[in-house]
């Protein structure tokens, strides 16, 4: 109503201003998706979120090289990468269900005993969903992830090497494209969202440096316009290697 509103003014305005002033209601107001977003078409938000996720990558980097440089201590930090496979459903459409094949890479950075914070970026593809129609995904999330260590009870089974499982609970948003999204405008082939990732899985030692981790589990919630509820509530499925940068604690 209020980007209405606006345009009725700039049509109805004398002509000397309406040459300058009158424009497409594109241009004046973006229509906001659901979940709070601010409205901004993604392609104006993903280089600024592509950018952090390098950088973050680039810290991981960057404090790994000086913590095998400082001497004796206990900072750790990881870099996982996965294949994903996310399981969604079309709105108000039962039988529905389809698969996004993807990837993901997961920075973690040690916080004290097994509390990590974990950086992660996310995607997937999947086509023809509906005649026509595909579906691209990105999300940028961050939170807690704590690991256990169950040596203990899996060395057995596992001819002695390390294991732990991990939990972990990240936010951060969702970007959605190549798909339709509905708007009181008509359809957006873009869309973004706040995003809720709760999940964990096992990470089983291959080498002193490198672990398999397998399987993952995770449980996304986005808030993309689907002419429904405006709710999506995904799972995803990973399993990957995670490659471990370690201080020494003493000399070898």
């Amino acid at each position: 109503m209020i980007c209405k509103q606006i345009m009725s003014l700039l049509n109805n305005a004398p002509k000397h201003r309406a040459r300058r002033s009158r424009m497409d209601s594109s241009q004046i107001c973006t229509q906001p998706v659901a979940g709070g977003s601010t409205g901004k078409p993604v392609f104006q938000q993903a280089p600024k979120l592509v950018s952090i996720a390098l950088l973050l990558l680039s810290g991981a980097a960057a404090h790994t090289a000086a913590a095998q440089q400082s001497g004796p201590g206990s900072s750790h930090a990881d870099l996982t990468v996965s294949y994903t496979a996310d399981h969604a459903k079309l709105a108000n459409v039962s039988g529905s269900s389809f698969w996004l094949s993807g990837a993901s890479a997961e920075a973690g950075f040690s916080v004290h005993r097994g509390l990590a914070i974990a950086f992660e970026i996310a995607g997937g593809h999947v086509s023809n969903i509906d005649p026509g129609v595909n579906l691209s995904k990105l999300s940028y999330a961050a939170g807690p992830r704590y690991t256990l260590d169950t040596s203990q009870w899996t060395s057995r089974w596992s001819q002695g090497r390390s294991s732990g499982v991990f939990a972990k609970a990240l936010i951060g948003v969702a970007h959605a494209f190549d798909g339709l999204f509905p708007s009181i405008n008509g359809l957006n082939y873009k869309a973004t969202s706040p995003a809720i990732e709760l999940g964990g899985g096992l990470g089983l030692a291959l080498t002193k440096g490198l672990s398999l981790r397998l399987p993952e589990l995770d449980y996304l919630h986005t808030s993309l316009p689907n002419n429904g509820s405006n709710s999506q509530n995904d799972l995803r499925l990973s399993a990957g290697l995670s490659l471990h940068l370690h201080r020494l604690n003493q000399a070898n």
